[in-house]
Order: C-alpha cells, then sequence, then structure tokens
C-alpha cells in the first residue's frame, strides 16, 4: 500500500527519493522493504532503507500509557533525525514525512501542499473521511495561560493535557478556514522545506517548551519565525487501529 500511494503521486518519481526506517520490527519487516526496494527502486530517483537502531522498542498494547511518552516520543524524535540525516542532501527541496499507518491520500497531495507556500505544512488527518482529526498533535494553542491548570498536567518536563482540553484547538474546528496557523504539528504527514532541517532544526528528543519530537518541531520553527500552517480542508486517512 505505501509504495502504490506513493507510486500514485502526481508529481515526477524521478524527483522523488524515498527513505524508509526500520527497527524493532518482529513481522519480517525488514525483509519485505529489501523486497520492496528491489522491485521499485527504478520507479523513484532512489529508494533506500536504513535503521533506526532503537533499542527501546515499546510494546503496542501498552505504548499509549501517559508514563511511556516521554521514552517514546523521544525514540520517534530520534528516528526522525535520523532519517533527516540520511534523506536531506544539499539538492533536496522539499522533506515529505508520512507514517507508515497513512492509507489514503489525494494523488495530488504534494502539489497542493507545496501550494500552501509554507516551510511547514501539514493536511488533517482523519481516520473517516470529514471525521474528528486523528493526529492530535497538530494544534493552535494560542492564549493558552500558563497557570496551575496547565502546570498540573506538565509531566517529567512533558506537557500532556486531556485529549479535549478547550485550549488545544485541532485541525476540524478549522474547516471554515482553507488554511490556519499552528502551535504545533503531528507527523502522519508533514512538508517541510529542507532549507529548515539544512539550518540545523531538528526534532528535538528532550522536551522544547514541554514539547517532544514534531509537536517540538512545531514549537522551534515558529519561535525561530517559521509559521507552520495547518489546511483543514486537505485530508489524508490513517488506518483504524
Amino acid at each position: 500500500m505505501i509504495v502504490a500511494l506513493l507510486s500514485a503521486i502526481d508529481y515526477p518519481r524521478d524527483r522523488l527519493s524515498v527513505v524508509f526506517c526500520e527497527g524493532g520490527s518482529k513481522d519480517q519487516t525488514a525483509e519485505k522493504l529489501s523486497q520492496l526496494v528491489a522491485a521499485h527502486k527504478a520507479r523513484f530517483r532512489s529508494i533506500t532503507v536504513i535503521n533506526s537502531d532503537c533499542k527501546n522498542a515499546l510494546d503496542q498494547s501498552t505504548r499509549w500509557l501517559p508514563q511511556l511518552q516521554f521514552e517514546r516520543r523521544s525514540n520517534l524524535a530520534r528516528v526522525r533525525n535520523r532519517l533527516a540525516d540520511a534523506g536531506i542532501s544539499d539538492d533536496t527541496h522539499w522533506a515529505l514525512w508520512i507514517d507508515a499507518d497513512v492509507c489514503d491520500y489525494d494523488p495530488g497531495i504534494v502539489r497542493r501542499l507545496i501550494a500552501a507556500r509554507a516551510e511547514v505544512v501539514t493536511p488533517d488527518c482523519v481516520r473517516d473521511w470529514d471525521g474528528p482529526s486523528y493526529d492530535l498533535n497538530a494544534f493552535n494553542d494560542d492564549g493558552e495561560l500558563r497557570n496551575h491548570a496547565y502546570y498540573k498536567h506538565v509531566k517529567a518536563g512533558l506537557y500532556m493535557p486531556p485529549a479535549d482540553r478547550r485550549t488545544r484547538r485541532h485541525l476540524h474546528v478549522f474547516r471554515f478556514l482553507d488554511r490556519v496557523p499552528l502551535s504545533s504539528v503531528g507527523g502522519t504527514m508533514l512538508l517541510v522545506h529542507a532549507s529548515v532541517h539544512q539550518a540545523g532544526i531538528r526534532f528535538p528528543e528532550i522536551p522544547y517548551d514541554h514539547l517532544l519530537e514534531t509537536e517540538g518541531f512545531g514549537r522551534i520553527c515558529r519561535d525561530f519565525g517559521i509559521q507552520p500552517f495547518g489546511l483543514p480542508n486537505l485530508q489524508i486517512k490513517h488506518v483504524k487501529s
């Protein structure tokens, strides 16, 4: 499915370099990826597989527990940074991050994201078309007060509020707009101008402003004058797990 979706993208494939990252899998993912590379390497500018070298693989059934989020998201940030190092070269123009669990999107997704004319931009990831946002790491929280109601949700330096916290407005509430400035971004699909990564802006592996990984990346970008945007009416679909 992943390669089929990539192959369907309405963009010259001889300009697309694909990098997969595998690590800690127990279902022969590494072997399957090797077979994919051999079968499809002629269809892209390049297609490679790297190993995450992750030493702390978490059990899928418990990885959502709050007490594991520091470790989980720190590991994800480390993987993303390895991918950035492996996939971004001096002649790279854009980095398109796609989660392996994204199962459907418009073949014109790249052109539509680029057309947003933003250095960091994300679509709305849902599990059902026109349903609520699934990727809750993309949000706008402008105006949130740093008071006792905020700090009671900070654990080990990481801010983990309940999913329904009103100060975090996710993309589905902005569908009356074509694009909206974000305070944070998710990683199910994220387009980043290569110059952002080339300038040294990485996915934080330790908390930045109480945020990790893509959330922290979005906050760093904004603090450095690179405003991330979300496109509430451009949806991609995530598998239902």
